[in-house]
This record gives C-alpha cells, structure tokens and sequence, in this order.
C-alpha cells in the first residue's frame, strides 16, 4: 500500500478510501496477531515433530496450563502409527 501511495501520490484521503474498500472486501475483520511462541514452547512442538514425523503446533489457551495440540496427518496409515504409539499397541 505505501508503495502505491507513493507511486501514485496518493492523498490521505485517497488512502482512507482505499482503505475503507479493502476493510470492506475482507470477511471478518482483521486476523488477530498471533502472541509469540516462547522458546520452551517451540521446543516441545520440536519434540513431538521428531517423535512421531509429523509436523505439529503447539497453542496454549488462556491463562492456565490447558492447550491445544494439532498434529498434520496425511492419510489414515498416519493417523494408525500415532494411535499406536499413543497406545503403545
């Protein structure tokens, strides 16, 4: 956008009205900024990666200790060796 205005010697208004329309077109707003991952966190995302070969995302929830953990499966012969070795079958 900046790149744009420059280019184009855009006015704050022309940039406002850009803007506006572009706030308009998305669905839902702006995302919402991720915190950062503290370093232990990405550590344990790392293990898990290495322990099971699937890449995973560690977020933590609030401000307890409950978190959410996603595991990228491609098909189901993947998701059979993580109940394996989650259950130790």
């Amino acid at each position: 956008m900046a790149q744009r205005a420059l280019q184009e010697q855009l006015t704050v208004r022309d940039l406002e009205r850009l803007g506006g329309s572009l706030k308009r077109k998305s669905k839902g707003g702006a995302p919402r900024a991720e915190p950062a991952k503290s370093a232990d966190t990405r550590a344990l995302e790392k293990r898990i990666e290495e322990a099971l070969g699937l890449k995973a995302e560690l977020k933590l929830r609030g401000l307890g200790e409950q978190s959410l953990l996603t595991l990228e499966i491609r098909d189901f012969d993947q998701l059979d060796t993580v109940v394996e070795r989650l259950t130790r079958r």
